[in-house]
């Protein structure tokens, strides 16, 4: 009997010890990066993390699998993944290309995904693709 005791004060000693414990974080700021939309989410993650890039992948915004798929090429070519629509450049992403001063352009997923207009539209930029 007194060992159940025993035991039992124990265990609600650790208990409140473990609850009265203060953790700390490390310290490391998190900031967030929202847009309006995926569109301007990505756009505005290029802007953060890129200064200038001669390079960028292109892929469908309607479709996750592509971008996904696509970030070993990005991580090769040290390049940002932009999304677009499937039938014309998002203007989010354009501004996006320009501001990078990008000279070529990967597009993933085919025209399936990616339409040739849009391919034409960078191409007009002066951009190879």
């Amino acid at each position: 009997m007194k060992n159940k005791k025993v035991r039992t004060f124990f265990f609600l000693a650790l208990i409140l010890i473990c609850f009265s414990i203060k953790t700390y974080g490390f310290g490391e700021r998190v900031d967030y990066i929202i847009g309006m939309d995926r569109y301007e989410t990505s756009a505005l993650l290029s802007e953060a993390n890129y200064a200038k890039s001669p390079y960028a992948v292109i892929a469908s915004g309607e479709s996750y699998i592509d971008a996904l798929t696509s970030s070993p090429l990005a991580f090769s070519k040290k390049a940002p993944i932009l999304l677009t629509n499937k039938n014309k450049l998002n203007e989010f992403t354009k501004g996006e290309i320009l501001r990078l001063g990008t000279k070529n352009v990967y597009i993933v997923g085919g025209n399936g995904a990616v339409s040739e207009g849009v391919e034409e539209e960078i191409k007009n930029l002066g951009i190879q693709v």
